[in-house]
């Protein structure tokens, strides 16, 4: 059997293998990525949802700066790219709970580290059917992307430049040597692996990972948005109806969804 030269083998076609091998393909590497096309991958299955102040204490996310400065520009790039919509770029509005939150708000809209994310800072109601008589802060940068849309544009994409493979992993023909390893029928200089929770991946099991599972719904009400709204849980406008979530789970690590999880939603809207 003829023996192919990679640059990179990525195993993996989530949001992470997607966009770094649309990365290094841009820079002219020889790629492939090794794709087992299961639904059981978290982006898949995530809101996208895309914000640079998280957090019940409202901090900046890491390295909100370098990231959110270029986010939405590169997305918009890939979707001219792929001939695809899957970024959807919305307003986050954020109630307050309390007095203190609002004043807290009042010295921090000023302040040069939260400017550039802030759109405004509401001092009453700006709806009729949800709890936010104190009103609240509006963010910018910020939005949601369609992942599934996404990955499935990518794939195209990646078939198209001949970068893609469906299979599943074998690490039994996997021979690791010298400054490179072999794989099949492949030389590969580098192997990334880009295929979230794997118990079989034996290469990372001294690492502490935490790994945590949770739930979105979908509900339909007559509630119209023109923003994200976030405060307990998050709920996305969508055609119709709003994504709702989300739960965060450690001890139950199911793939299904929850009853508890979904209940917990089900109260926390309510």
């Amino acid at each position: 059997m003829e023996r192919r030269k990679l640059d990179y083998l990525i195993i993996g076609q989530g949001l992470a293998g997607s966009w770094l091998a649309y990365e290094l393909a841009a820079r002219g590497k020889k790629i492939l990525v090794l794709n087992d096309e299961t639904e059981r991958i978290s982006t898949l299955k995530a809101a996208g949802l895309y914000n640079p102040i998280t957090g019940r204490n409202m901090i900046k996310t890491w390295l909100a700066d370098e990231i959110f400065q270029h986010l939405e520009e590169r997305y918009r790039s890939l979707e001219q790219k792929t001939g695809t919509r899957f970024l959807y770029p919305i307003p986050i509005y954020r109630p307050f709970v309390s007095i203190e939150e609002k004043n807290d708000w009042d010295g921090k809209i000023e302040n040069p580290t939260f400017m550039p994310y802030v759109d405004s800072l509401e001092t009453k109601s700006i709806y009729d059917d949800i709890n936010d008589q104190l009103g609240g802060i509006i963010l910018k940068k910020t939005g949601y992307v369609n992942l599934p849309e996404f990955i499935l544009a990518m794939r195209k994409y990646l078939v198209s430049i001949g970068a893609y493979q469906v299979g599943k992993f074998d690490y039994q023909q996997l021979v690791i040597e010298g400054s490179g390893a072999r794989y099949k029928e492949w030389d590969v200089s580098q192997l990334i692996f880009c295929e979230g929770v794997n118990p079989s991946n034996h290469f990372w099991g001294d690492l502490p990972f935490k790994n945590v599972r949770g739930e979105l719904i979908d509900v339909s009400c007559e509630l119209k948005s023109e923003h994200i709204i976030n405060r307990g849980v998050f709920m996305i406008p969508k055609d119709g109806y709003f994504t709702v979530g989300s739960t965060y789970d450690h001890k139950i690590l199911s793939f299904e969804p929850q009853e508890k999880g979904i209940n917990d939603l089900s109260m926390r809207l309510g």
